[in-house]
């Protein structure tokens, strides 16, 4: 599809989070490196065929990112705003990504090569430490979410939740220990799921001889059928 190159009067990446504080000379030159797009609604701005992707910085609109399933249809990632970037990662170590502009909406992108934002980072260690700083907080974020989008029922979020906080008892006898459980409120919000759906699993689990409450401590008795039972389909 056609793509728009910007007016270079419009060309600045000074509003890119990952960039903030860099002297304008070292910015001025990174733009020069840049293709510059406006893109229209739905139309797809990036459509990489190659070994690695290039790196794209939104310097205004909202991108949806997409990436390429097995059977080479596209899937949605996400969406990135103003002052956001994607395809770093592919950039870096290779990869394929496609995206398109949202809905009603129109924008500017700046295209950076894989090869040349790799250079970047090198050339200027604050910004590549920034970077590392972003990509952390990226992976803490979705270690810590709630996971309602595996296939997983909600008592089946609470067993794999159970599994997740337990360790194996010291004495050997087989069980799993979780020291000063946590209340079922804590429970539901890291599991995804109500609190008495949280009351619910615990006691079907207790009833049934998988576990056992030990003042704060809650005792896996069987945790091979734990296991299963939060991987039933």
């Amino acid at each position: 599809m056609e793509t728009v190159v910007a007016a270079k009067a419009d060309r600045s990446l000074s509003g890119i989070e990952l960039f903030a504080g860099m002297p304008a000379d070292a910015l001025a030159a990174i733009q020069k490196q840049c293709r510059w797009v406006d893109v229209g609604s739905k139309q797809i701005a990036v459509d990489n065929d190659g070994e690695a992707s290039p790196v794209v910085f939104v310097a205004s609109g909202t991108i949806c990112v997409f990436g390429a399933t097995k059977n080479g249809e596209r899937k949605e990632i996400g969406q990135v705003p103003t002052g956001g970037l994607f395809g770093d990662l592919c950039g870096i170590n290779g990869g394929k990504l496609s995206a398109a502009l949202g809905d009603g909406e129109s924008g500017l992108i700046a295209i950076l090569s894989g090869e040349a934002f790799r250079s970047v980072l090198m050339d200027h260690p604050p910004i590549a430490i920034r970077h590392i700083e972003s990509l952390a907080q990226g992976a803490k974020s979705k270690a810590s979410a709630p996971a309602q989008s595996d296939g997983l029922s909600p008592r089946q979020r609470v067993f794999a939740e159970l599994i997740q906080l337990a360790v194996p008892n010291p004495v050997g006898d087989g069980s799993w220990l979780i020291d000063k459980v946590p209340n079922h409120d804590e429970i539901a919000s890291k599991s995804g799921t109500e609190k008495t759906e949280v009351a619910m699993a615990i006691g079907t689990l207790a009833r049934d001889g998988i576990i056992e409450r030990k003042h704060r401590t809650l005792v896996i008795r069987d945790h091979p059928r734990l296991t299963m039972l939060a991987n039933m389909q």
